[in-house]
C-alpha cells in the first residue's frame, strides 16, 4: 500500500511540473522573437492560449450541430465575397457532420462549399495525406488535381499500410478492404443528397 501511494505521489509531482513547464512566460519568451507586423492579436493573448493549450491533457467532444453553426457564419461570409470554401474534416467518420453543415448553412451559400471528408474509423497516421497536397494544388473552382493526387498518394499508401505490424485498435475497426481513399469524400455541398435516414450522400474522393 504505501508503494502505490509512493508511485500516485510520485506521478502528482510529475503532472503539476509537466504544467509548470508550460507558462504563459515561457511561451511570451518563445515569442519574443516572432514578433511579425501585422499581428492582430497580441503577444499577452497568443501566450496566454499557447500556455492553456500546452496544459490540455483531454479533448473535448465538440457536437456536429455546434461545429456547423460555427461555420455557417463563414460559409455565407465567403458567399457574400465571391470566395469558396474548403472545409476538411480529417478525423473518423466525419461524414456524420455533413448534414449538419446542409442544415445549418444557407442553401445559396452551399454552392461556394466544398466539403472533404471519411465514412470510416480513419487511420490516425493517415489524416496528414489528406490535405498535404492542397496548397500545391487547389485551385479556384477546381480541385480536380487535388483530388486525384491525393487518391493516388492514399492508393500508393495502402499496401505499406496494411502490411504494418503495428497493433492498431483503429485498425480492427476499419471496414476498408481496398484503397484507403475508399473511405474519402469529397463534394460540393450544394450538390450533397441525404438518405431516408439522414446520413449524407457523398461523391468519393
Amino acid at each position: 500500500m504505501p508503494c502505490t501511494q509512493e508511485v500516485e505521489q510520485a506521478s502528482m509531482d510529475d503532472d503539476q511540473s509537466t504544467l509548470q513547464q508550460y507558462s504563459v512566460s515561457d511561451a511570451l519568451k518563445c515569442m519574443r522573437d516572432d514578433n511579425v507586423s501585422g499581428h492582430v492579436v497580441s503577444n499577452e493573448d497568443c501566450a496566454s492560449l499557447a500556455a492553456a493549450l500546452a496544459q490540455r491533457r483531454v479533448k473535448d467532444s465538440v457536437p456536429h450541430k455546434t461545429l456547423a453553426k460555427a461555420i455557417a457564419p463563414l460559409a455565407d461570409r465567403c458567399f457574400r465575397m465571391g470566395k469558396e470554401l474548403h472545409l476538411m474534416l480529417i478525423g473518423c467518420n466525419t461524414i456524420k457532420a455533413v448534414p449538419h453543415l446542409k442544415r445549418a448553412i444557407p442553401a445559396n451559400a452551399q454552392g461556394v462549399v466544398t466539403v472533404l471528408c471519411t465514412s470510416e474509423v480513419w487511420p490516425s497516421d493517415c489524416s496528414t495525406m489528406l490535405w498535404c497536397l492542397y496548397g500545391a494544388l487547389a485551385r479556384t473552382k477546381d480541385l480536380n488535381s487535388f483530388r486525384a493526387q491525393t487518391r493516388a498518394l492514399l492508393g500508393t499508401y495502402t499496401d505499406h499500410y496494411q502490411r504494418q505490424s503495428i497493433q492498431d485498435v483503429s485498425r480492427q475497426e476499419l471496414k476498408i478492404t481496398d484503397s484507403l481513399a475508399n473511405a474519402v469524400h469529397c463534394d460540393r455541398l450544394s450538390d450533397v443528397q441525404s438518405q431516408l435516414g439522414g446520413d449524407a450522400i457523398m461523391q468519393m474522393l
